[in-house]
């Protein structure tokens, strides 16, 4: 582009213009103003084409008049995240922002030549917010991994393996259920925990039935449940004990249904195996299924 002091009766440089500047004729008729020529007009309408050619769109032959005819405005939200417009045909895929009650919103255009209003779910998908206190929130599915080895959360990811390559971190030897020593689970919420020790427990009180394992991180136990494992962004229908992974925002979280029937916050991980009681006898009846 040309700078504005390389045209004839222009504006030197100066610290606050440094590519100098139009003036005005002094008075009608003086001819001491910049004139307006063909590389100007070029300068600035070129960049504004532009524009249109990265967001796909070609010049449509009518005027802009910044309320109906908004080709250069529909351009600029088709290429960068700007704040929602109504009226503006969007682009699939288009994401923008919102602010509402003072919280910020980031939405995705789920369809091509999009102009339903934002409060439309079926039209734009949320993908996140920012609260007032900064706290932010994603509407995502998301493959959420620990550490570098693109490790999936809430299991049990590393320590001893079998022949076969599958996790190997707990054995049942009669009714001792035993977690070993070395074992590396990952919670809901990302948090890595190696077990220091074994860690075991008796299952001779345990009625017929399967059960899933479970190792509290916090106290450093086992716990087993005949339950329900869920892993979804809405809450589902649960029975006591039934454990959720809730999908809804990051970090991911579990809770567990308690006997009073309401959500607990858990910090429990669980294990790479089933426990099947087949039958209820002093010294075993149980068996390990991975």
């Amino acid at each position: 582009m040309r700078s504005q002091k390389d045209y004839a009766n222009s504006k030197p440089a100066t610290l606050d213009l440094p590519y100098g500047g139009f003036k005005n004729e002094s008075q009608p008729g003086a001819k001491d103003g910049t004139d307006i020529v063909a590389e100007h007009m070029q300068d600035i309408q070129y960049p504004l084409y532009q524009v249109l050619q990265l967001a796909g769109i070609v010049p449509n032959g009518e005027l802009e008049d910044g309320k109906d005819k908004r080709q250069f405005l529909q351009s600029l939200v088709n290429v960068g995240l700007m704040k929602y417009a109504q009226g503006i045909s969007y682009a699939s895929s288009i994401l923008v922002w919102d602010i509402v009650g003072g919280i910020l919103t980031v939405y995705k255009s789920a369809k091509n030549n999009n102009t339903d209003d934002i409060s439309n779910s079926d039209s734009w998908i949320k993908i996140l917010s920012i609260e007032k206190n900064n706290k932010i929130n994603f509407y995502v599915n998301t493959n959420i991994s620990s550490g570098g080895n693109n490790l999936p959360v809430f299991c049990f990811n590393a320590g001893l393996v079998d022949a076969a390559g599958k996790a190997a971190c707990v054995t049942l030897n009669g009714n001792t259920l035993t977690l070993l020593e070395g074992s590396v689970g990952t919670s809901a919420a990302g948090t890595t925990y190696t077990v220091a020790a074994d860690v075991s427990i008796d299952i001779s009180g345990l009625a017929e039935g399967t059960y899933n394992l479970f190792y509290d991180a916090e106290e450093g136990v086992l716990e087993t449940y005949a339950n329900t494992i869920f892993v979804s962004e809405v809450e589902p229908e649960m029975a006591i004990n039934d454990v959720w992974v809730d999908t809804s925002i990051l970090p991911y979280s579990s809770k567990m249904k308690n006997s009073s029937g309401e959500l607990e916050s858990r910090e429990i991980i669980p294990l790479p195996a089933k426990l099947d009681i087949t039958s209820v006898s002093v010294g075993g009846g149980g068996n390990l299924n991975a």
